[in-house]
């Protein structure tokens, strides 16, 4: 975005033919004439509201649409006063409020001021449309030009066939084998013409990688190029909260006090950032480090490696444990003792022969299997500044490892949110927001926490709960499962359209669905095995059943967090009945999370930030399938007794208000007639 030399404002852009000059408003407000965006707004979407005029009060300039919504324009007003002044907005935004332009605009406008980069995260691609979308439609309205980078993984965007034949880590090698002895056609071509293309128009990922593909232009390299001159860039989660943050901001010659973040679908955030901090030692693992060291003459080194790739397939059967740091130092000890004939065996001078040969593989490929051992092995034992409560040694049988996971999300995040310029943490279900605030390590004297309105009229959607239902697992059995397909039958016989039925468990899906009578209904169930196609086959069914169908999920999954079931602007689903309260099964590392959340937090918080609040989000997240726009009407029912206990009611925003109903298929009834 340029700004004019002498005032600062923002300059507009105007078109005339197929020339484009920039003219301040405010030094020459009588050429600033009406801007013509041919053929740019459609009829559908002047009908969604896009202005045509000035923006409303208070919105500001980059603000695209006629009016605010409910909620919107305090949002609008506090992530302005938020990035301004150089803080952390934690905020609960209702879906239908219009969180991605009441972000984006205020984001905008601060960052054209301080010459700032905004940065968009997101997990969802859906979502990286919605921004670009977003972004296209400020750009036409506000008359300035905004350049936009929308990137996802080098592997996702790669047009050699390599990128769909090899695994991420093979890709990751083969690239920069290429990239280094110049043999990647595309990123040796140059760039110029495409990027100026790119930079010039805003390009949704995917028609970027067409364009570049087209061109014989590497898609990452060029999209690259683009982030280091645009306005906003829009990303995954990763690229800022991970060990890649400074390769990110090298890569695009930034520092993070240029940055403005904005993290979309942020209660999904701990988890990621837990799920990347963690280290596996596995048999492949270790047979690759082997292989790598006796190429490279460190025989010894891949002797000591195979007979620990052997310890650790032996203990293949043994139950998922937590572990001591001595569960495996003592037997590394052992096994250095016979594989160097070593009197007294030294974790250090091991780690420094992996280290060596991972340099020496490096110069080669993009990484290492020595390096990867090397970082495990250096925090298995644990480090000065790492609390024991905030990590977890464990024997992790699924994944036939030694796995080390650090459980404080905050770690990493903290110090992100502390140096960059300002941020904004925003979802549908981000409550309570000072829990976020707390586990992502927000700074104390920056953190904002806001709460908005539903936009959505009360009377479109009811909430009730059966508390003649439980999945409790004391209670369940044939008789209950009975029950509970006896419910759904009969609120989908209530329901004039499509119900879906979200449940704790694969099992208990099973379990209930073997109790379904017959019912002219279409039956669409979601399976354990099922990849994104047959997730997008099953949700293609659901849109073509004429509102005669009966989806069976399970919470926590992709269908019940990973979907917008909307077409043509109607929602796919009048009814959603959550099953039982979702909450996680005892293992290890969810009884070591409360345990860290007790002694960061103070008693009484492990239960409830580490037990009780996940399960509180995968129902709100089912929940919210019905109903994703003001004019939608669904019938929401929860399915267990438990929903209506205090201590599981004090945890649901207060615009959910659940009422008991002894008779919910009657009241699915009353509320449809």
């Amino acid at each position: 975005m340029a700004t004019c030399d002498s005032c600062g404002t923002l300059l507009e852009m105007v078109r005339t033919g197929d020339s484009v000059e920039h003219r301040c408003p405010d030094c020459d407000p009588g050429s600033a004439t009406e801007t013509s965006y041919e053929g740019a707004v459609d009829a559908d979407v002047e009908a969604a509201g896009v202005r045509s005029g000035d923006a409303p009060a208070g919105a500001g300039r980059f603000f695209p649409f006629e009016d605010t919504r409910p909620g919107q324009a305090r949002f609008l007003s506090d992530v302005r006063d938020t990035l301004k002044s150089g803080d952390v907005l934690v905020a609960q935004v209702p879906t239908g409020v219009g969180k991605t332009a009441g972000v984006l605009s205020p984001a905008l406008e601060v960052a054209a001021r301080s010459g700032s980069t905004v940065f968009f995260l997101t997990s969802k691609q859906s979502q990286h449309k919605v921004a670009v979308e977003t972004l296209s439609l400020t750009e036409q309205v506000s008359g300035t030009d905004i350049v936009v980078s929308d990137m996802i993984s080098k592997k996702a965007m790669c047009p050699r066939p390599e990128s769909e034949q090899l695994g991420a880590r093979a890709f990751g090698e083969f690239c920069s084998k290429a990239m280094a002895q110049g043999t990647c056609d595309y990123y040796e071509t140059d760039e110029e013409s495409v990027f100026r293309e790119l930079a010039r128009d805003i390009h949704h990922v995917e028609d970027a990688v067409e364009l570049s593909e087209r061109e014989h232009v590497c898609p990452y390299k060029a999209l690259t190029e683009v982030a280091r001159v645009a306005d906003v860039v829009v990303l995954d989660y990763n690229h800022f909260f991970s060990d890649l943050v400074t390769t990110t901001m090298d890569r695009f010659q930034m520092d993070l006090s240029d940055a403005i973040l904005v993290v979309d679908e942020a209660h999904n955030l701990p988890d990621r950032i837990r799920s990347h901090l963690t280290w596996r030692l596995t048999p492949g693992l270790l047979g690759e480090a082997s292989d790598e060291a006796r190429t490279h003459g460190a025989h010894p080194l891949a002797r000591f490696l195979d007979r620990l790739a052997d310890l650790v397939q032996r203990h293949d059967g043994q139950e998922e444990q937590k572990l001591e740091p001595e569960a495996l130092l003592d037997p590394i000890d052992e096994l250095l003792e016979k594989a160097f004939r070593l009197a007294q065996p030294d974790l250090h001078e091991l780690l420094d022969e992996l280290h060596d040969v991972a340099e020496v593989v490096r110069k080669e490929e993009a990484v290492s299997a020595c390096g990867e051992v090397t970082e495990f092995l250096e925090r298995w034992p644990g480090k000065r500044d790492l609390d024991e409560d905030a990590v977890l040694r464990m024997w992790e049988p699924e994944a036939t490892a030694f796995t080390f996971k650090v459980l404080d999300a905050g770690r990493l995040a903290g110090p992100i949110l502390s140096q960059v310029q300002g941020a904004v943490l925003m979802s549908g279900t981000l409550y309570p927001m000072g829990m976020y605030a707390g586990i992502l390590g927000v700074p104390n004297d920056r953190a904002r926490l806001e709460r908005y309105q539903n936009p959505f009229p009360e009377e479109n959607r009811k909430v009730a709960i059966d508390p003649g239902v439980s999945s409790k697992a004391t209670e369940r059995g044939p008789q209950m499962y009975r029950r509970i397909a006896s419910t759904i039958q009969d609120v989908a016989k209530a329901t004039p359209g499509n119900v879906a039925a979200f449940f704790p468990s694969y099992k208990m899906m099973s379990n209930v669905e073997t109790k379904l009578g017959r019912s002219s209904r279409r039956r669409l169930v979601e399976q354990r095995s099922f990849d994104k196609e047959e997730r997008e086959s099953l949700v293609n069914r659901l849109e073509r059943a004429d509102g005669n169908a009966l989806m069976l999920g399970v919470q926590g999954g992709s269908l019940s967090e990973g979907y917008d079931f909307e077409a043509d602007g109607e929602n796919l689903l009048k009814s959603v009945l959550v099953v039982g309260v979702p909450y996680a099964p005892p293992t290890t590392e969810v009884e070591s999370l409360q345990s860290f959340f007790d002694e960061r937090f103070g008693d009484g918080k492990g239960w409830q930030y580490g037990y009780l609040a996940p399960a509180i989000q995968r129902t709100l997240q089912a929940a919210g399938r019905a109903v994703r726009a003001a004019h939608h009407e669904a019938f929401v029912g929860l399915l267990d007794r438990r929903f209506s206990q205090r201590q599981i009611q004090s945890w649901l925003p207060p615009d959910v208000n659940p009422h008991v109903e002894q008779d919910l298929p009657a009241a699915a009834e009353r509320f449809f007639s």
